[in-house]
């Protein structure tokens, strides 16, 4: 993950960004201002007992600089273990870093898709689980919709993601 963050690091750096990035899903727009996530520096290294009774130190970020902008794609790779999971709580604010900063843009919502996968009720069907995910997420801030416009919003989710509406009231 270092040399990875060195490499994402080298190749972000100094990038300029600017504008508004508008979303439009086909069915309304959303708007998501020109700083979407900058980090500056950012170091993050884990402590701990290597096992022999010795100190170890595990070096996740050293000194990571990137500026992820409008329309980027960024793909995180490497192997089991290396700290991919650990920079994407970094990004989300999930992680507090050693050093350095992350700065987020005022508009900006993560979605977060845990490759431990979703808990689904055998018994819920499709487009009952997402309407309930995007109630909580409005509940929380996260989802700027109103109860009216929930069973709307959770068809354009599935929608966007592909999901087939033949199977929307699977269970």
């Amino acid at each position: 993950a270092a040399a990875a963050s060195r490499r994402a690091a080298a190749a972000g750096t100094g990038r300029g960004r600017g504008g508004n990035v508008a979303l439009d899903d086909g069915e309304g727009t959303r708007r998501i201002g020109g700083n979407i996530l900058t980090c500056k520096n950012v170091g993050l290294t884990f402590r701990g007992d290597g096992g022999d009774g010795g100190r170890s130190e595990r070096v996740i970020l050293d000194g990571f600089t990137y500026e992820f902008g409008k329309g980027d794609r960024i793909g995180i790779v490497g192997p089991n273990g290396v700290g991919k999971s650990t920079f994407l709580k970094v990004l989300t604010q999930e992680q507090a870093v050693d050093s350095g900063q992350v700065e987020f843009g005022e508009t900006v919502v993560f979605g977060i898709y845990d490759q431990m996968g979703l808990v689904f009720p055998k018994d819920e069907k499709v487009l009952d689980f997402v309407k309930d995910r995007v109630e909580a997420g409005s509940a929380s801030g996260g989802i700027e919709t109103s109860m009216a416009e929930t069973p709307q919003e959770a068809m354009r989710l599935l929608k966007r993601f592909n999901f087939e509406r033949d199977r929307w009231d699977e269970r």
